[in-house]
């Protein structure tokens, strides 16, 4: 993994930190940004995996990016 790469799993783990001090705060406002940082957490992991993998990938639209991983042969386990 690059240092770039690395940094970037850092921005992962930040996200996931914030979600688990916020998702369960009363104020909707903050159940928000909880959500808003799984949705983070969920793109950056998609795109870093593509990374490791050798493909660039640029969006934010989840779906879009887990067909673009299926296309290029990217396997990225989705629980049901």
């Amino acid at each position: 993994m690059t240092k770039e790469q690395k940094l970037y799993k850092a921005l992962i783990y930040a996200d996931l930190k914030i979600v688990e001090k916020i998702y369960d705060d009363n104020d909707k406002a903050m159940r928000l940004q909880a959500a808003y940082h799984m949705e983070q957490a969920i793109e950056k992991t998609i795109k870093l995996k593509a990374e490791i993998e050798g493909v660039n990938l640029w969006g934010h639209d989840i779906d879009v990016l887990l067909r673009e991983c299926d296309q290029e042969g990217i396997q990225i386990d989705v629980p049901k």
